[in-house]
Formats: structure tokens, sequence, C-alpha cells
């Protein structure tokens, strides 16, 4: 069951930039979930509180660059967010070399 009550779960997306982040939130945000992109772990269960007050499931998108993020701080984040939001799903985006060169050399 997600946040808001219903069975639809909560998702915290994350991928590299070029991995399709703006879309997804739009996919998202077109099915009726509060969307949010920016700030850091620290926003996140602010922004999961909200999203609960409104009685909505919500997609965040957490501003983290993924080189400059220490993987060892991300997974005991991810890890105290799951404790205390059981229904919040990890939806990682990925896209090979290949295509985020091809979208970013300007052809």
């Amino acid at each position: 069951m997600g946040l808001d009550g219903s069975t639809r779960p909560s998702f915290l997306v994350y991928g590299p930039i070029g991995s399709g982040l703006t879309s997804a939130l739009q996919a998202f945000r077109e099915r009726g979930f509060l969307t949010v992109s920016g700030g850091g772990f620290d926003a996140i269960a602010r922004y999961l509180q909200m999203a609960e007050a409104e009685h909505k499931p919500i997609a965040i998108a957490p501003d983290m660059h993924p080189a400059q993020t220490d993987p060892d701080s991300v997974k005991v984040a991810w890890q105290d967010l799951k404790t205390a939001y059981p229904p919040l799903k990890l939806l990682y985006l990925s896209t090979p070399t290949d295509t985020l060169i091809k979208r970013y050399a300007g052809d």
C-alpha cells in the first residue's frame, strides 16, 4: 500500500544526468503523482510527509550527482528512508554511454 492509502507506492527516482529523469517525472505527474525535482536526501522525508498530508503518491528525483555522492552515505540514507516509509520504491534509470554521447553530441 502506498503513502496515500492506495495501492500506488511512492518512488525515489535516481540516475545519471541524461537518463530520462525529467521524462520519468512527467510520466508520474500524468498519472496523478506529486513530483519533486531537486533537494538532497535530507529533504526527501519532508516531501514524503507533504505527500501523506495531501493523500497522494509522490515521485522524487533528488539532486545528487552520482559521481559526487558517497555510495555509503546514499546506502545509509536509503535504508533510513525505507525504515520510515516502507512503501517507498527506488527507480534507478540507466542509459548506455553511446546513447548519452549521441544525445549530447549535437549531431
